[in-house]
């Protein structure tokens, strides 16, 4: 059985935030993916797992950047991601973080 991927549309905010703060078009790219600005701004809704790297992958090759994942994780808390990202901070250990990130 095949099973679509959705994620809470707040796992694109870091990604969003450092590309329009470098000067992204980030409006063009999320009409380009079908992405409701207004879901991103009030921070309700869901993606899938392409609209996700399909949006991140379309920044990064905008901005021209080879390490833009890495420049975007260096500007955020995992608690910014949300109810995951706290739950993942609480986990005593890496591997209960990729388990609790395994079941989210």
């Amino acid at each position: 059985m095949y099973q679509l991927f959705l994620a809470d549309i707040t796992v694109l905010s870091p990604f969003v935030d450092y590309f329009r703060e470098n000067g992204g078009n980030v409006e063009g790219i999320l009409d380009e993916r079908r992405i409701p600005r207004d879901a991103l701004e009030r921070r309700r809704g869901k993606i899938t797992k392409m609209q996700f790297y399909s949006t991140v992958d379309a920044m990064a090759r905008s901005a021209g950047s080879i390490d833009f994942g890495y420049q975007v994780g260096r500007m955020f808390q995992p608690s910014d991601m949300g109810d995951l990202g706290v739950a993942v901070m609480q986990a005593s250990t890496l591997m209960d973080a990729f388990i609790t990130l395994q079941q989210y």
